[in-house]
């Protein structure tokens, strides 16, 4: 009597944990297209169509959904949750022009231990789809001065603005001005000094607990605040609203209560910056693969960079995580087994032998 085929991630095909977890990650981590690996494969003589390939990216993927939909648990238990968006195209949206742009929004946040990353495709930057992601939250959100945000902030919510983003616009109007303008580069400067004090506060107490980095805040940030405050306010009435030192105060300003709002709490980040450097993996990829086919493929990108990118942050290798999940996951069946492969529930050392084994 033959013993039973074990459990396979990819049922009817030949497709072990190894050879998907290196398609997985040469694909989103390494950020070649499939039709590069196409290619390479060939070298090797072994003949696997991308076509293959993104069918089973997007049957694995889906494999991901109970482990991502206990993240989204996680990362709404936390306190902080960052966010931001940014866009890339779906060829075959329905009802809508190829060259139309899309959006992949990303959040960073949970408790501490259980930090997670999620990516979430929508074909619109509409409020409606900010709603539909913080629904039921409460907490603080951290996000740039996009207008969409503004829907967020209620009892349950407070919007924290991203000092980074302010400090962009002066360094932009810095740049941009001519030698000709030599006051208004004077001024960036200016501006630019007030930043670095304010990060410099940040970088002294990188290590501290949430308790005394609140204490230096008060004691030192603030005060900068506020005379950076006054300059800024002298400068409204004196910069030309349509310059770039002038759209950089104006902008400063309309954000400032958001963006001083750090200063209440040491948990809180001066910045987005965290969730920025999570985007930059997908947005490296995009440069190389240039857009998604179909909202699948898309959808398959969102799954495959939220576990991947919430992996890293707990130190796993991901060809090392993605070839143990894959093996285990076909044997889960309760939602201890599923939350036993959490990132952030499996010894890195662990997994990283395991992986050896098969």
């Amino acid at each position: 009597m033959l013993a039973p085929k074990p459990a396979q991630a990819l049922p009817k095909s030949n497709a072990g944990p190894s050879l998907l977890a290196h398609i997985s990650t040469t694909k989103f981590v390494d950020a070649v297209p499939l039709h590069r690996q196409e290619k390479q494969l060939e070298r090797l003589r072994i003949y696997l169509g991308r076509t293959t390939m993104a069918r089973w990216m997007i049957m694995l993927s889906r494999l991901w959904v109970p482990l991502l939909n206990l993240m989204e648990d996680a990362i709404r238990a936390g306190p902080l949750i960052q966010c931001d968006e940014t866009p890339f195209q779906v060829l075959k949206e329905a009802h809508r022009k190829p060259t139309s742009l899309s959006y992949m929004w990303v959040r960073r946040g949970g408790v501490p231990g259980q930090e997670v990353v999620l990516f979430h495709y929508d074909p619109s930057r509409a409020s409606s789809v900010v709603k539909e992601l913080f629904a039921d939250y409460q907490g603080y959100v951290q996000c740039d001065g996009y207008s969409a945000y503004q829907c967020l902030e209620s009892d349950q919510i407070t919007l924290i603005g991203c000092m980074a983003h302010a400090k962009r616009k002066f360094n932009d109007a810095l740049k941009s001005v001519s030698k000709k303008e030599q006051a208004q580069k004077t001024k960036a400067a200016v501006a630019l000094s007030y930043f670095k004090k304010l990060y410099h506060i940040e970088r002294d107490h990188k290590e501290s607990s949430d308790n005394l980095r609140y204490q230096a805040r008060q004691q030192d940030a603030v005060p900068i605040l506020n005379e950076f405050k006054l300059w800024l306010d002298k400068q409204a009435l004196i910069a030309l609203p349509k310059s770039p030192l002038g759209k950089a105060v104006s902008y400063t300003l309309n954000q400032w209560p958001k963006l001083i709002r750090y200063c209440e709490n040491g948990l809180i980040p001066i910045d987005n910056n965290a969730d920025e450097r999570a985007i930059r993996p997908f947005a490296i990829g995009r440069r190389n693969w240039l857009f998604s086919t179909s909202p699948e493929g898309a959808h398959t990108n969102a799954r495959f960079y939220g576990l991947i990118e919430t992996c890293k942050l707990h130190g796993h290798e991901p060809y090392a995580y993605l070839k143990y999940i894959i093996k285990e996951l076909p044997l889960a069946e309760t939602i201890e087994d599923y939350e036993s492969l959490l990132p952030w529930n499996i010894d890195v050392a662990t997994v990283r032998e395991r992986a050896r084994e098969f």
